[in-house]
């Protein structure tokens, strides 16, 4: 009997000390999510609170991300506020802000740690440079609207989104992924982080490969767009401050629409990238510290196109564009201010364009090889006047060896009203650069460059409102006006040459609710209205919404069950006074996850997700052709943490 009890006990002791660490871990994982809710990284270059920087800034969290099983960045970025993605024909989703969207998405500036992606220079933007960034090495990604040029210079001009990685140095851990599902998708991805001695290394491996069925009304028939990419990262950190960065992705694209809007099983297009980092941050004594950079980015492509002329030919079309630079960066930490100020060198440049048939005769070269250099000052003040009111002044210059100078200010203000009010104001300027294509572009006349183009410009006042007053409950409300100047278009009445003849105006608002429920449970939801329009027309601007919406509840059961519900709403999109087709209705996506841990062994997760669960058709609005939206589709994934 004394036996019997004395084991009862010790299982008991054993259950019981199992159940505390579950639950530590459990109280870890909800305080460290509550703490990285609570500061970003992008807005001035330092670690800052969210509430504090007069800057209307949404962080996505790793767990977020992970909850709500998205796919891509694409998939994160509809859940910000006033922000939309669509298909282009060309193998390059569109981002959209505030109404605003072109082809190549370069008035939105992207970053990986911090390092700008937006390589390609024919073009502007980075979206088809970085299609697919494995979400599985993503930490957190960090979203500032409205202008940035003071501090990043070029193509933050609509929005910045900066994509932060895992690193060792939040946990050592290895996990192999698997994924299977609907339209052929497959997907493995290896992440590595671990610690040895002096040194912090991370590492990730992802292959994906995807075949949509996608159905073309205006065809009668479908297209097969295929996917096959891969992606390398690795990141080696030295106690000494010292790093080192690289990520290699490679992407191969077929069969989408067409790049003259005609379905045909030719298209094909390669893109391979390569970025290379190196730098040393330290602290040069208790109030200042220096980030020193050097950084090197290569983007190779090769487009063949099917060109549907009475003479039916393929071409093909291949370009590099390469850039080189320098930064350095001091922050000066005072008692009741930071000061981030720093210098910028960079190189870019396109080589060994080429074009002509496939397997036949070369043609006259659409750009000559080109290079330009630019050289940058900045400088942003954050002051806390007292501790309610924060004031922040920056301002930058940048000078480029094709175009000229420009400076860009930016200037804001929080104030808290009480423990549970706060007020931001902020008005920045941004500028961005023309492209080599809309610079030098030649021998097409339907696209002819301009040597003489200014850089577009963007005017932004912002005024937001953030209230606490309900118990776990976040409600902020945005009044925001742009006015774009510059835009560079191409002018039918000059010969179809790039010119400066734009401006829009884009004003609206943004409502966001954050509801904490119990033990990782919550509720978003955000509404942004829109209204951007050509200020020389007065017409809408085309193919985008007036109203978007998102909401999702994040329901967890349990420490080994979660599910997550959300639904994307688009209102009517404009269309283009051209266009006589009627304009494509509104429509709510419903999307669910459902992750279990620790499902036939410890450390082992199962992720099971339905995109688009009934099946709404919808399509994303287009000048010459809607594309439509994916059908119902299912995913499941395994990862197994050694």
């Amino acid at each position: 009997m004394k036996k019997s009890c004395i084991s009862i006990c010790l299982l008991s002791s054993i259950l019981f000390s199992n159940n505390l660490t579950d639950i530590a871990k459990q109280f870890t994982n909800e305080q460290n999510w509550l703490e990285a809710e609570t500061f970003v990284i992008s807005a001035s270059r330092i670690k800052d609170s969210i509430k504090k920087t007069p800057a209307n800034v949404t962080v996505i969290q790793e767990e977020q991300i992970e909850a709500m099983g998205a796919e891509n960045i694409y998939d994160i970025l509809k859940t910000v506020p006033g922000m939309d993605v669509s298909q282009g024909n060309v193998y390059t989703d569109k981002v959209s802000v505030a109404g605003i969207q072109t082809w190549f998405s370069e008035k939105v500036l992207f970053l990986l740690d911090g390092h700008s992606l937006n390589v390609d220079y024919l073009n502007g933007g980075a979206t088809s440079a970085y299609k697919d960034i494995p979400v599985e090495m993503i930490k957190r990604v960090e979203v500032v609207t409205g202008p940035s040029s003071a501090l990043y210079g070029e193509n933050a001009f609509m929005a910045l989104v900066n994509i932060i990685t895992k690193k060792a140095q939040d946990s050592d851990e290895t996990i192999v992924t698997i994924k299977g599902g609907s339209n052929d998708v497959a997907t493995v991805n290896l992440h590595y982080g671990e610690k040895h001695d002096e040194f912090a290394v991370t590492a990730n491996i992802n292959s994906k490969k995807k075949n949509e069925k996608i159905f073309v009304e205006s065809q009668n028939k479908k297209t097969h767009p295929e996917i096959d990419s891969f992606n390398a990262y690795l990141s080696l950190v030295h106690d000494n401050g010292f790093y080192f960065m690289g990520n290699f992705n490679n992407t191969k694209d077929k069969s989408n629409y067409g790049l003259m809007n005609v379905l045909n099983d030719i298209d094909y297009s390669k893109k391979e990238t390569t970025l290379l980092e190196t730098g040393y941050k330290t602290f040069l004594n208790k109030n200042l510290d220096m980030h020193i950079r050097v950084y090197y980015d290569n983007f190779d492509v090769d487009n063949i196109w099917y060109m549907p002329y009475s003479s039916p030919s393929i071409l093909e079309y291949l370009y590099t564009t390469k850039k080189i630079g320098s930064e350095i960066l001091l922050t000066y930490y005072g008692g009741n201010f930071s000061l981030v100020s720093g210098i910028s060198y960079e190189k870019q440049s396109i080589k060994d364009p080429y074009q002509g048939e496939l397997n036949g005769a070369e043609e006259p070269n659409f750009i000559d090889e080109v290079n330009r250099e630019f050289k940058a000052l900045f400088s942003e003040l954050l002051y806390d006047v007292n501790d309610d009111l924060r004031i922040n002044v920056g301002i930058r210059y940048d000078h480029y060896s094709d175009f000229g100078s420009t400076l860009n200010p930016r200037i804001g203000s929080t104030y808290s009203i009480n423990k549970t009010n706060t007020l931001k104001l902020m008005y920045g300027k941004a500028f961005r650069a023309p492209t080599f294509a809309e610079l030098y572009n030649k021998n097409n006349p339907a696209f002819v460059g301009n040597q003489n183009l200014k850089p577009e410009t963007i005017k932004t006042t912002e005024i937001t409102f953030i209230n606490n007053d309900i118990a776990n409950t976040e409600l902020s409300f945005t009044l925001f006006n742009s006015d774009i100047d510059d835009l560079i278009l191409v002018d039918a009445s000059n010969g179809n040459k790039y010119m400066n003849t734009g401006k829009i105006r884009t004003r609206g608002e943004k409502i966001e609710l954050k509801y904490k429920l119990y033990r990782g449970s919550y509720v978003l939801a955000n509404y942004s209205y829109q209204d951007a329009q050509n200020r020389t027309t007065n017409e809408d601007m085309p193919n985008t919404s007036k109203h978007l919406g998102y909401a999702a509840l994040n329901y967890r059961t349990g420490k080994d069950y979660n599910l997550y519900i959300d639904a994307n709403y688009r209102g009517k999109q404009t269309r283009d006074t051209s266009s006589s087709r009627e304009a494509i209705k509104s429509s709510t996506i419903v999307n669910t996850t459902l992750n279990i841990k620790d499902i036939f062994v410890n450390d082992m997760k199962m992720k099971l997700s339905i995109n688009n669960i009934f099946n709404k058709t919808t399509y994303d609005s287009d000048t010459w052709m809607d594309y439509q939206v994916a059908e119902r589709s299912f995913l499941a994934e395994l990862n197994y943490k050694f």
